[in-house]
């Protein structure tokens, strides 16, 4: 065997772990670093000197956050009840009141980010069916949905919506990493005193690298680019997904064996599509959906285009895989498209 394959798979390889390195590693920076009103970042008041307010506590960690931008978004953990697996969820109180959601910490991790899950099936059912069927005793739908809800346990409500906990996760999330809230969500001000071992929940951080035209903020997205499969089944979707992906990575791993060419640039384009495919991969698997983060948009910028009406030229969210694949895709058919058949050939018999 010459060295030519060997220095083909070499390159291949080390673009392939460059591409989907660099794409997991900011989707992990993205989780740590950045906020959402669903997906929160806490700060925990370690130590409080006096005349310390909540703001300067969040500011140790993200020192740019003023109080202006944290009004309204700066939530604190109720930390006093405690949970178990079989507790019925829609029977649950915080304070008196009906529980309006959870604050969940992977794994009872209360390092890393924490999600907002709102429990409002009760409601979103009785107006389902109310608008279905306006003639019926809004008391009679209330007892029947309740009826219909008794039985949902903890362990079931968040199996559902975290599929990618598995049973003991689900276990642990609930005895260490479960708090709930109610109407306001917990909000504190900004301004007011801190105090010793409080947990504060960020809902809101984003990092402006151009403002107004490009900005890092934080998006979960479990249906594709555009939300194309947003009305698919989320079991279907993962499957369809999955055999996407598989199909993609098969089809480059097959024209890395047998290239179009032997120049350097189109294998680079497969390794860059091939990183790209496993990096968006990883995250299905794991965690059921895509994290994107980088947004690119023209300020507030609306176009009115001919038949299609006002749009936003607002780009949808994207990662680093979605750049390995799109420029990869767009050089392997650039640097392959004015290739002869007879070069072509060429390149299979020397490879």
């Amino acid at each position: 065997m010459n060295g030519r394959p060997l220095k083909r798979y070499a390159i291949i390889v080390g673009v392939v772990l460059l591409t989907a390195g660099a794409d997991l590693w900011t989707k992990r920076w993205a989780e740590d670093n950045l906020a959402s009103d669903r997906h929160l970042l806490p700060v925990h008041a370690l130590e409080v000197a006096e005349g310390t307010t909540r703001g300067d506590v969040v500011r140790a960690r993200f020192p740019e956050l003023t109080d202006e931008d944290l009004t309204g978004r700066l939530f604190k953990v109720d930390r006093s009840s405690t949970f178990s697996a079989e507790d019925p969820v829609f029977d649950l109180q915080t304070g008196g009141a009906a529980m309006r959601g959870f604050y969940v910490f992977d794994e009872g991790d209360l390092q890393s980010f924490a999600r907002r899950i709102h429990r409002l099936d009760d409601f979103a059912i009785q107006r389902w069916i109310n608008r279905a069927r306006p003639d019926m005793d809004r008391s009679k739908v209330s007892r029947k949905v309740k009826e219909h809800l008794a039985g949902v346990t903890l362990t079931t409500f968040l199996a559902e919506r975290l599929p990618h906990l598995d049973e003991d996760t689900v276990a642990s999330t609930i005895e260490r990493g479960l708090f709930g809230y109610g109407g306001n969500r917990g909000m504190v001000q900004p301004g007011e005193p801190a105090e010793k071992g409080d947990v504060y929940l960020v809902s809101s951080r984003d990092v402006a690298l151009l403002p107004g035209y490009l900005e890092f903020n934080y998006v979960e997205n479990p249906a594709g680019a555009w939300g194309i499969l947003g009305g698919v089944d989320e079991g279907a979707r993962r499957m369809i997904f999955f055999v996407l992906s598989i199909v993609a990575i098969l089809v480059v791993v097959f024209l890395i064996i047998r290239p179009p060419t032997d120049k350097v640039l189109p294998l680079v384009a497969l390794g860059g599509i091939l990183g790209g495919a496993i990096g968006n991969l990883v995250d299905r698997l794991t965690l059921t959906y895509v994290v994107d983060f980088i947004h690119m948009h023209w300020q507030d910028a609306v176009v009115n285009m001919p038949l299609l009406g006002p749009i936003r030229m607002d780009w949808p969210r994207y990662n680093i895989a979605d750049i390995g694949i799109t420029v990869g895709v767009i050089v392997l058919l650039f640097a392959t498209g004015f290739v002869s058949p007879e070069k072509k050939v060429k390149g299979d018999l020397k490879g």
